[in-house]
């Protein structure tokens, strides 16, 4: 198969983002929910302990996204866009350490 220019490399996206987060305990979701919430409301924050989200999970959502082509909702470009979640909720919102 011939790779399109700037085309993004799903399988290498996947390796790299679930080599990021092994070991991790962690709440399962509906990936496009949760990737269309996160990004419409500006809130990286896990919903179920309003954690911060970090950017190696927020890279293996889009990875997800993109796996099981459910579309594109530009998580990472939203968080690095943004900086931090605009909410106080998670533990750490709001500094550069919760990113």
């Amino acid at each position: 198969a011939v790779q399109k220019k700037n085309a993004p490399n799903n399988k290498k996206m996947e390796t790299d983002a679930s080599a990021n987060i092994q070991g991790r305990r962690f709440n399962l979701f509906d990936g496009r929910a949760l990737a269309n919430y996160v990004v419409s409301e500006l809130q990286f924050i896990d919903p179920f302990n309003r954690r911060d989200l970090t950017r190696p999970e927020l890279l293996a959502l889009d990875a997800y996204l993109a796996v099981h082509k459910l579309g594109t909702a530009g998580v990472v470009e939203a968080y690095d866009d943004n900086g931090t979640t605009i909410s106080t909720a998670g533990a750490q919102a709001q500094t550069p350490g919760g990113r």
